[in-house]
């Protein structure tokens, strides 16, 4: 019998002491990746008033020069009910693994990867184009070796126009199509694309009230 996992992701800005959690309370979930949680103490106050029972986040694993820059957000993984966080690490050789988190995630007897990621801003003298671009790879490389089942909640700070084609996304640089254009070859497909490409509905109506896109506007 297949197990199904119910999954969200959230960049929650680094505001876990806000009514984010609590909102999560109130949703349907097995397991919710976090992009921009901060404090060791907030994360654990975040965690428990969203209801959930387990959970790890990328600062356990970082050593090094990693830990010396002790970045104020990282990434995390929350489990409750049935689902437990069983384990973790991050993506060999991100230059940002404080934004490259695994955790798996057993429920009903299922293990399920769930990575919670992020693309560093290219824009920030700290990392560039080339380092961010390079975070891409490396999680293209972790996809394709993965042996079981794996969903990413991913902050991609890209494409730079989000087309109603995806052959028509424009990327900021040069390599971030790896990860997310038409071509890349990692297995994973976007599952907001593939909820809008389904409804023949939809998609017909975003065509003529955007043709140029985005495909979503938040």
């Amino acid at each position: 019998m297949t197990t199904q996992f119910d999954v969200v992701s959230w960049n929650v800005n680094g505001f876990v002491d806000r009514e984010q959690p609590e909102l999560l309370a109130q949703l349907d979930w097995d397991v919710c990746a976090i992009q921009e949680a901060t404090t060791p103490e907030r994360l654990e106050r975040f965690a428990a008033r969203a209801g959930a029972t387990s959970w790890c986040s990328a600062r356990e694993h970082l050593d090094g020069a990693h830990a010396d820059r002790s970045p104020a957000y990282v990434a995390a993984v929350l489990a409750r009910g049935r689902a437990r966080v069983t384990g973790s690490s991050v993506v060999e050789g991100a230059p940002s693994p404080e934004r490259a988190l695994v955790a798996t995630v057993e429920l009903d007897g299922s293990a399920l990867l769930v990575g919670s990621m992020a693309l560093p801003p290219a824009s920030s003298p700290a990392w560039g184009p080339a380092l961010k671009v390079e975070q891409c790879r490396r999680i293209v490389a972790f996809l394709r070796s993965a042996e079981a089942p794996v969903i990413v909640g991913l902050d991609a700070n890209t494409p730079r126009r989000d087309a109603i084609d995806l052959a028509d996304t424009e990327f900021w640089n040069d390599g971030e199509e790896e990860l997310l254009g038409p071509e890349a070859d990692h297995g994973l497909r976007d599952v907001y694309r593939e909820l809008v490409e389904r409804d023949s509905a939809r998609l017909a109506e975003l065509r003529r009230e955007r043709p140029e896109g985005p495909l979503a506007v938040s």
